[in-house]
C-alpha cells in the first residue's frame, strides 16, 4: 500500500496549487484523478486578477485574450462599458488551464494517480486515512483533502457540508469565422436576460465563450434556447459548440469546517461567490490556505486551525451572498448605481488592483481607509513583456 503524507482528490485548480504548496514544502503528496490531463472542463475560463494574485507561478503561456475594459447591460438596455486603467481580466480554455496548473504540481514534487473509475471512498484508521479507488487501489495518507467540484465524494462521505444552494451555468463556444453580429471581440455581461441571473460573452483566440447564468435554479431553471435566443441577439447564431450544463458550488460561508483530517476545499466546500458564479480565485486561494494549515499539522493528528484560516475566503463569499440577493432583487436601480461614479470607478479599479469584494466594500466606507495595493501579478508581468 502506497503511502503519502497527503492524498488530493481532484486534479483542478484548488486540488492542483494545495498539492504545489505541500510538495513545495518537501511533502509527499498524491493527486487522485478520473481523466488524463487535458481533459474537458466546462467553464468560462476567464480569471480575474485576485486570481492571479493567488498563483505562485504565471499562467501568462495559457493565456489567450486579456482587456482593461467590460460591457454591461440590463437585458441589453442601458448599456455602458467600463474602463479601467490597466488589464481587468485575462482568458484562457479551462482544459489548457487545468492541465497548466497540474504540470507545476507535478513538476513541484506531486504524484498523480490516473484512476478512469475514481475515487470510491475513504475509511479514517489508526494508521491513517485509507483511500479505496474504485479500480481496487488502496493508498494510506495522513491527511486528506477534498477537491472534487460540487459533487464531491469526499464531502458527501464526510458529511461535513451540503450546500445550501448550488448555483447553474449553460456554457458553451462559438468559432468567431460562425459570428456575423459584433464581430469585435468584447467581455460582456448582460443582466436580466434569465432570472436572477446574466448572459455572459468572454472571447479567447479562436472562438467566444458563451452562456447563461443563474443563483436560483430551483426557481428559475435555464434552458438551450435561452441561451440560444442569447447568442442570435448577439452574434447571429444559434449554433453552439460543447453545449454543456454545470453546477457550481455555493453556500460555503455557511460551512464550518471541523477540527478533522479531511479538509474539503474549492467548490467542494462550496466555495464560488454567487454574484457571477465565478470560483476559481477561492479554489486557488482555499487549496493553498488547506496546505498551509496541514504543513502546520504535520506532528498532529487532526487539522485544528482550518476555520481560523478559511476565515477569510468565507468572509468574501458571505458579502458576496448578500450583495447578490439585493443586486438581483433591485436589479434595475443597482446597475444604475454600479455603472455611475463613484461605485464604478471603485469596482473597476478595485477588480483591476485584484481586490477581493470585502476590500472593494471597504474602498467605499467613508469610515475605512482603502486596501493595500497588491503587487502586479506574475502572469501580468510577462504578458506585459511580450507587448
Amino acid at each position: 500500500m502506497e503511502t503519502y503524507d497527503v492524498i488530493i482528490v481532484g486534479g483542478g485548480p484548488a486540488g492542483a496549487n494545495c498539492a504545489y504548496e505541500l510538495a513545495k514544502a518537501g511533502k509527499s503528496v498524491a493527486i487522485i484523478e478520473k481523466d488524463v490531463f487535458p481533459r474537458f472542463k466546462p467553464c468560462a475560463g476567464m480569471l480575474t486578477i485576485k486570481a492571479l494574485h493567488q498563483l505562485p507561478y504565471s499562467i501568462a503561456p495559457v493565456v489567450q485574450w486579456q482587456t482593461d475594459a467590460m460591457t454591461l447591460s440590463r437585458n441589453f438596455k442601458a448599456e455602458k462599458t467600463l474602463q479601467a486603467s490597466k488589464t481587468l481580466v485575462v482568458t484562457t480554455v479551462r482544459s489548457e488551464l487545468d492541465e497548466f496548473c497540474l504540470k507545476e504540481a507535478d513538476k513541484a514534487g506531486a504524484e498523480i494517480i490516473v484512476c478512469s473509475k475514481g475515487f470510491e471512498r475513504y475509511e479514517e484508521t489508526d494508521e491513517g486515512i485509507k483511500v479505496y479507488l474504485a479500480d481496487g487501489r488502496r493508498l494510506l495518507s495522513r491527511f486528506l483533502v477534498g477537491a472534487d467540484g460540487a459533487h464531491s465524494k469526499v464531502r458527501k462521505q464526510s458529511q461535513q457540508f451540503t450546500p445550501d444552494c448550488t448555483a447553474v451555468a449553460l456554457e458553451g463556444r462559438i468559432p468567431l469565422e460562425r459570428i456575423t453580429r459584433n464581430k469585435d471581440k468584447a467581455l460582456r455581461f448582460d443582466f436580466n436576460v434569465v432570472k436572477k441571473g446574466y448572459g455572459w460573452l468572454i472571447p479567447k483566440a479562436d472562438h467566444i465563450n458563451v452562456g447563461i447564468y443563474t443563483r436560483r435554479p430551483d426557481e428559475y431553471p435555464i434552458s438551450k434556447k435561452q441561451l440560444q435566443d442569447y447568442t442570435e441577439n448577439l452574434l447571429g447564431t444559434r449554433e453552439i459548440d460543447e453545449l454543456l450544463g454545470f453546477p457550481i458550488g455555493t453556500g460555503g460561508e455557511y460551512f464550518e469546517p471541523p477540527k478533522s483530517r479531511v479538509l474539503l476545499v474549492g467548490d467542494a466546500a462550496g466555495y464560488a461567490e454567487p454574484i457571477f458564479g465565478e470560483g476559481i480565485h477561492n479554489a486557488i486561494k482555499s487549496g493553498k490556505l488547506a496546505a498551509k494549515v496541514i504543513l502546520e499539522a504535520m506532528n498532529d493528528t487532526i487539522v485544528s486551525n482550518y476555520e481560523e484560516a478559511i476565515e477569510v475566503v468565507r468572509t468574501d463569499v458571505w458579502w458576496c451572498r448578500q450583495i447578490a440577493r439585493a443586486f438581483y432583487k433591485f436589479i434595475v436601480p443597482a446597475l444604475a448605481v454600479l455603472q455611475r461614479n463613484p461605485v464604478r470607478r471603485v469596482v473597476i479599479e478595485g477588480f483591476a488592483d485584484g481586490f477581493t469584494i470585502k476590500e472593494c466594500l471597504k474602498v467605499l466606507s467613508p469610515l475605512h481607509k482603502g486596501p493595500p495595493a497588491y503587487p502586479e501579478s506574475q502572469t501580468i508581468k510577462e504578458l506585459s513583456s511580450l507587448k
